[in-house]
C-alpha cells in the first residue's frame, strides 16, 4: 500500500529484526512505552519470531521513499472486530505524517475495525497523532483512545 506522501506499508521480513532492535533501543524511546526497559538482542529475536508467526497480529514497517522509517503492530483485541495499534516512528522521521499516513494506510486495509491504543500520560506526540489520525479519547479501562468505523474520522484526519 503507498500514498502520495513517499509513505508504504510492508509487511516485517526476517532481516528488519535487527532494525527493529535498533530502534527499540534508541535512548529515549522507551520512556512513555508501557514496559521502560530496552530488550536485550535476545529478548527481541525471541520476541520478533513470535510476532511474525502470531496469527492474531500483523506487525509492518513503515518506509519513507523505501528506507525503514517505523513500524505498527496491530494485534487483535478483546473483540473480533477490534485491533490494537502499537506504533513506532523512527527519531529521523518524526514530523513528517509518516505516524499519520501509516494509521491511515492501516484504516483502509480494516475498515470495518475498531482500531485501539493506549497512550500513557505525558506521551503529547502520541497523543497528538492519535488526535490526529481521528481516534476519539475514551474511558476504557485499557485503551485511551478508539477510531470506529464509518465514524467520520477519515475526513476529520484530512482537514
Amino acid at each position: 500500500l503507498e500514498n502520495k506522501a513517499r509513505i508504504s506499508l510492508r509487511a516485517a521480513a526476517r532481516t528488519d529484526s535487527d532494525t527493529l532492535l535498533a530502534w527499540q533501543q534508541a535512548p529515549g524511546v522507551r520512556r512513555y512505552a508501557h514496559n521502560p526497559e530496552p530488550p536485550s538482542a535476545e529478548e527481541h529475536r525471541a520476541w520478533f519470531l513470535a510476532q511474525r508467526c502470531a496469527p492474531d497480529s500483523r506487525l509492518f514497517i513503515i518506509t519513507y521513499d523505501e528506507s525503514p522509517a517505523g513500524m505498527i503492530r496491530l494485534d487483535q483485541g478483546e473483540s473480533s472486530n477490534s485491533l490494537v495499534v502499537s506504533i513506532l516512528v523512527a527519531e529521523k522521521y518524526q514530523k513528517y505524517g509518516v505516524g499519520v499516513s501509516a494509521l491511515s494506510m492501516a484504516h483502509g486495509m480494516w475498515p470495518a475495525a475498531t482500531f485501539l491504543a493506549s497512550v500513557l500520560p505525558g506521551n503529547e506526540a502520541s497523543h497528538r497523532l492519535f488526535r490526529t489520525a481521528g481516534y476519539a479519547p475514551e474511558d476504557g479501562l485499557h485503551y485511551n483512545y478508539a477510531r470506529r468505523p464509518h465514524d467520520g474520522s477519515e475526513q476529520r484526519a484530512q482537514q
